[in-house]
C-alpha cells in the first residue's frame, strides 16, 4: 500500500515539473507569435521563435524529469525482487 502510495507521488510531482513549465512556456510562446504578428515581423520569424521556445522548453521539462523517471524505475525494480 505504502509503495503504492509513493509511486503516485512520484507521479503526480512528475507530472507538476512538467506541466507547470509547460504552460508557462506555451503561453509566453504564443504571447512572442501574437506580438511578432502584430508588428507586422515576418512569420517565419515568429514561427522559428516559436519553435525554438517549445524545443528548450521540451528539453529543459524532459531534463528535469530524468531524475525522477531514474528513481522511479530503481523503486520500481527494487518492489519486484
Amino acid at each position: 500500500m505504502g509503495v503504492n502510495l509513493r509511486n503516485e507521488e512520484s507521479n503526480n510531482h512528475q507530472l507538476a515539473i512538467l506541466i507547470g513549465p509547460g504552460i508557462w512556456l506555451t503561453t509566453y510562446c504564443v504571447e512572442v507569435l501574437y506580438k511578432a504578428v502584430k508588428i507586422k515581423v515576418d512569420l517565419f520569424y515568429s514561427l522559428l521563435i516559436y519553435i525554438v521556445g517549445v524545443a528548450v522548453g521540451s528539453y529543459v521539462c524532459w531534463h528535469l524529469s530524468l531524475p525522477l523517471n531514474f528513481e522511479f524505475l530503481l523503486w520500481n525494480q527494487g518492489d519486484e525482487s
